[in-house]
């Protein structure tokens, strides 16, 4: 059963009599009301120490009609025009996250302050042999965002197949990661294994997966990716973010990755590409897309051809544009990018 992401905030407002606050979010036919204030606020993590950006914020009005929309910005803060009345807000559509609040507000311009996500986020599933324990460090970030539940594990396919296939299926979880040293041609090859992560995904799930897990991915989208001939030649490269929504989200377009020696390289077909780069290979440079996605039977398959970070423990999460890696403004750009990827599953 999918649990749907819903932050509720009851809203009151008056005041100043301005213009009408009319368009697109405004669903419920014939004229908006006068606007009232600008109401906004803040997203944060279970925590309320991380603040959570990218996050779509939806407000209804008392005929539960959509009338207005938001998305948190990098510091995740949100705000919307508002006309006088009650309004339920929702933050998080579409992701796995769900929280409640309410307040009551009854002057104009108003900030309702920091809004935690509730701490009973849907868990994590997060399946890799040990190889991939030091290396990949997804399994410390998705506890930072609040999905605690690490799988450290097991050490072979057949276990990993054996567990996405169990009777009870993958409920309880909104993302389920397949990291590195499994053998994803015999995951991708499990009858068990593909029935469990369709039912997950036609839940409304998310599956994020390393790159060389793309077998998974091709059993349960053919033809979205194409696998290139040539093979990383590993160390840093700069990256340019190529969803637009992606690069808004950071403010920057640019972006550092180290990519792992002999890592496998992709080309989207059917899927969206989310960061590219031209990558050194022993054939010589190729244009290759690092970071895809793709909708999938309801639910959303992101395949990294990068490493995850660790969290970092001194300065902002998702790590600090300004701390410069690279020429040409080019910075170590994983942990936003898969952290920002995660939120929208």
């Amino acid at each position: 059963m999918r649990v749907l992401p819903l932050l509720l905030l009851s809203i009151v407002t008056s005041g100043c009599d301005w213009a009408a606050a009319d368009g697109p979010w405004n669903r419920s036919g014939g004229d908006a009301p006068p606007l009232a204030a600008v109401v906004e606020g803040s997203i944060c993590t279970p925590s309320g120490l991380r603040d959570v950006p990218g996050l779509r914020v939806v407000v209804r009005d008392a005929a539960d009609a959509i009338v207005a929309g938001a998305e948190t910005d990098p510091w995740g803060r949100w705000s919307v025009p508002l006309g006088e009345g009650r309004f339920t807000v929702e933050a998080g559509v579409g992701g796995v996250f769900e929280a409640f609040d309410s307040v009551l507000i009854g002057t104009s311009d108003l900030d309702v302050g920091a809004l935690c996500l509730d701490r009973s986020t849907p868990q994590a599933l997060v399946l890799r042999a040990p190889i991939a324990e030091s290396t990949d460090l997804l399994g410390q970030r998705l506890s930072g965002l609040g999905l605690v539940h690490v799988h450290d594990g097991p050490d072979n396919a057949a276990e990993a197949a054996q567990i996405l296939a169990s009777p009870a299926g993958l409920v309880e979880y909104g993302i389920v990661a397949l990291l590195g040293g499994l053998d994803a041609d015999a995951l991708a090859s499990s009858v068990g294994a593909l029935d469990g992560l369709r039912d997950h995904l036609e839940d409304g799930g998310g599956v994020l997966l390393a790159a060389d897990a793309w077998p998974v991915l091709e059993a349960l989208a053919p033809g979205a990716i194409r696998l290139l001939d040539e093979v990383a030649s590993g160390g840093w490269l700069e990256a340019g973010v190529v969803s637009d929504d992606l690069a808004e989200q950071l403010q920057w377009d640019l972006v550092g990755i180290p990519l792992p020696k002999d890592a496998p390289l992709f080309e989207v077909i059917d899927a969206e590409a989310l960061v590219s780069a031209t990558v050194p290979t022993g054939a010589g440079d190729v244009t290759a897309d690092l970071l895809v996605r793709v909708p999938a039977l309801g639910g959303t398959v992101v395949l990294s051809s990068f490493l995850a970070p660790p969290p970092r423990a001194d300065s902002w999460w998702m790590g600090d544009p300004a701390e410069v890696q690279l020429p040409d403004g080019a910075w170590d750009g994983r942990g936003a990018l898969i952290d920002r990827v995660v939120l929208g599953l």
